[in-house]
């Protein structure tokens, strides 16, 4: 995709609510407010350190505070269920996972409901109790903050220096590590390269002469129709 602008998931998500839905008579999109719609993009500053704009007004220093829930929530979400499909997979296991302190502490909790290491619903039961740790932190910590700030008013949360939705320090720490971890033993896995690989091989037999769609007499591959086209159709 770089030679024809790259891919950004971000300003992917936020093409798709303004022009790929379908949903009214007279205009595309789903006329979501700007202020929903910054909350889509994660950054404020692009790859050069420039800031970003969004209809020609550069984007306050944090989102509102709905996005950064939001943003959070997405992230100790991906924790748990990537640990969950890494081990019914079999790319994980739990020795392996006990190399992070966060794994550690979930088996911790797990074991004080009576379950034994190696029973069949320990894995399953950890997983839990890995998420419920980190929404227990996230809450505590952000309802502190909160606090603190003492705002006046919605706005004022995307003028901090900081958000104010977060893990304490402590906890930041060791879900980086598990984030770490993951990308290194899970995502980045040898045997998924090996699958990645095979699909492609097949998807080149499928379509030998460098296109995968026909659309409206348009050849599409590698193109930003072809991005348009799968996200709207298969992704969403």
């Amino acid at each position: 995709m770089k030679p024809y602008g790259g891919f950004d998931h971000n300003l992917q998500a936020l093409k798709i609510v303004d022009e790929l839905e379908i949903k009214y008579a007279s205009y595309d999109g789903l006329n979501l407010t700007w202020e929903v719609r910054t909350g889509l993009l994660k950054h404020r500053q692009d790859e050069h350190g420039n800031p970003i704009k969004l209809d020609g007004e550069i984007l306050p220093p944090q989102p509102s505070l709905e996005a950064q829930i939001a943003d959070v929530a997405d992230d100790l979400t991906y924790y748990g269920h990537d640990v969950e499909d890494g081990l019914e997979s079999g790319l994980l296991d739990l020795d392996m996972l006990s190399e992070t302190e966060m794994w550690k502490t979930a088996c911790e909790k797990a074991s004080e409901s009576g379950l034994t290491a190696r029973g069949e619903r320990f894995g399953a039961y950890t997983v839990r109790c890995l998420i419920d740790l980190m929404v227990r932190d996230v809450i505590l910590t952000s309802s502190k903050a909160l606090e603190e700030a003492a705002l006046h008013s919605p706005s004022e949360v995307c003028f901090l220096e900081k958000p104010l939705i977060s893990f304490s320090p402590e906890y930041k720490k060791i879900t980086d590590e598990l984030r770490n971890y993951l990308y290194h033993n899970l995502y980045f896995n040898p045997g998924l390269g090996k699958l990645n690989e095979i699909s492609y091989k097949k998807m080149r037999r499928l379509w030998p002469n460098g296109y995968i769609l026909k659309i409206d007499s348009i050849r599409i591959f590698r193109s930003p129709l072809l991005r348009d086209y799968w996200f709207n159709k298969f992704v969403q």
